[in-house]
């Protein structure tokens, strides 16, 4: 059973605040419509001529950043909105797409993966040209970390006398296509699968998240980290394992699709809201869950070096400051 009331004092063991550290990396955030970059190490928000509402990926290796303006998913509102392309190193920026829900960079920086407002999911070069279509009536895409594979929530197909669908309404579970084979696989069937969030290092491990009721309360529909085993199917629950726990107000938030992951894929560090902060979760090469718990306050975890040393974003006073941990 995981024990989500793991002391801070424990991580004092583990990590060390390095609030020494003096090198300046660029973050971005958004704040008020707006995107800000920040250098790390030196306090300093620069406010960009760029209107934003949200950060959708960051492919730090070749300096990209894709942002989302006025689009908005959840209940009944399904309304895509303007996906633009930040160079990180000019600090530059072009709209690439409209109607867009939400995209993912590729890891070799050459491509996007996106899903627009009519519920389609494609492949498109950096400038918003169509390179291949992935399927419809499918919702949030992410890539594998090799870009072989890219995973995705599969929908119902709509009757004839329906114009929206709802997400969360009868959907077949989670797909993942694969870009060598085109051959699109379904990897599992409850319509309670709600979002692919990443792979194991051998891709052989789909994580992802769900609202699959627990078979001793079938009333009880927590949001859960599942696994499923692409090579024997079997499927797992990962967190909020004890109902008793649930009940005492323990329990584990979902692992975001934007988290940060190790190299080896046995890290991941998710922020889902401020209020819950961000936490670590670390797996086994098996696909098990070794541990969730609270990390730190605050959200947006990045890397400033990959696997050393971690930055997560705060606010003081009202202003987004960072606060950078040495992970090693």
């Amino acid at each position: 059973m995981i024990h989500n009331h793991v002391v801070l004092t424990i991580l004092v063991v583990i990590f060390s605040l390095t609030s020494g550290i003096t090198m300046a990396s660029d973050l971005s955030f958004v704040q008020n419509g707006r995107l800000y970059k920040s250098q790390v190490g030196q306090g300093k928000n620069t406010q960009l001529n760029v209107l934003a509402d949200r950060i959708v990926d960051e492919n730090k290796q070749h300096q990209q950043l894709l942002v989302l303006e006025n689009a908005i998913t959840g209940g009944d509102k399904h309304i895509g909105g303007k996906l633009k392309l930040i160079n990180t190193n000019k600090w530059s920026s072009k709209e690439v797409a409209r109607g867009v829900l939400n995209a993912r960079l590729s890891p070799k920086g050459n491509e996007m993966v996106v899903w627009n407002d009519e519920d389609v999911v494609t492949v498109e070069n950096l400038d918003g040209d169509l390179l291949q279509t992935i399927g419809i009536h499918c919702a949030a895409p992410i890539y594998s970390h090799t870009g072989n594979l890219i995973a995705y929530m599969k929908l119902a197909d709509l009757s004839d006398d329906e114009s929206h669908q709802d997400l969360y309404e009868h959907a077949q579970g989670i797909a993942v296509y694969d870009l060598k084979s085109n051959i699109e696989r379904l990897v599992t069937f409850d319509p309670e699968d709600f979002a692919p969030v990443g792979f194991s290092e051998d891709e052989n491990k789909l994580f992802f998240n769900s609202t699959r009721a627990y078979a001793e309360d079938p009333e009880n529909h927590i949001a859960s980290l599942w696994m499923v085993d692409l090579i024997s199917g079997q499927v797992e629950r990962l967190t909020n394992l004890s109902i008793s726990e649930i009940e005492k107000g323990n329990h584990t938030p979902i692992l975001n699709d934007g988290a940060v992951w190790s190299s080896d894929r046995l890290t991941a560090f998710s922020a889902t809201d401020p209020e819950d902060g961000t936490w670590r979760y670390q797996f086994t090469k098996n696909g098990k869950l070794v541990s969730a718990i609270h990390f730190l306050d605050g959200d947006s975890p990045r890397w400033i070096e990959q696997d050393r040393v971690l930055a997560n974003k705060v606010l003081m006073d009202g202003k987004v400051n960072w606060r950078t941990f040495n992970l090693q």
